[in-house]
């Protein structure tokens, strides 16, 4: 009974257009903790919409010899139906875009360094790593490759 009361309240407190969050879980590991999603109201372009966490392969490598990948993975915070992940030259022009769906809230990209034009031209320097959900600025990320 207490229940049904709090459920009734908790909706009756939200507007149609913010519903109470979703929660999503790790389906690779469905003993990790689901992590609450925004109200629908919420979209991308309200920074910040998504953690990101880029981790060199292998871990705790810096020189631009020593990288084989770089991983990055995107926690969101919205909803969204695609997100995409950019990684930047340290000059600032786009290198690589990768997408896949939202529907998980998570998403892991891979960038593979070595044998790149990056590891043959030498691109060391600050990277910048953008997600964007629906085309809409989500979350920013650097990494300096040195060299």
């Amino acid at each position: 009974m207490r229940a049904a009361f709090a459920s009734s309240c908790l909706l009756a407190a939200c507007s149609a257009a913010e519903q109470p969050a979703a929660f999503v879980g790790n389906v690779a590991d469905p003993t990790v903790a689901a992590a609450p999603l925004a109200p629908v109201s919420r979209r991308a372009g309200d920074q910040p919409c998504a953690r990101l966490t880029v981790t060199p392969a292998p871990v705790g490598a810096v020189h631009l010899t020593d990288v084989s990948v770089l991983n990055v993975d995107v926690a969101l915070e919205c909803r969204g139906s695609v997100v995409s992940v950019e990684l930047a030259s340290p000059r600032g022009s786009p290198h690589e875009v990768r997408s896949l769906s939202a529907a998980l809230g998570r998403a892991s990209f891979s960038f593979p360094i070595a044998g790149t034009t990056i590891a043959q031209r030498g691109l060391w320097g600050r990277w910048s790593i953008r997600a964007l959900l629906d085309g809409r600025p989500a979350a920013t990320a650097s990494l300096e490759l040195e060299r």
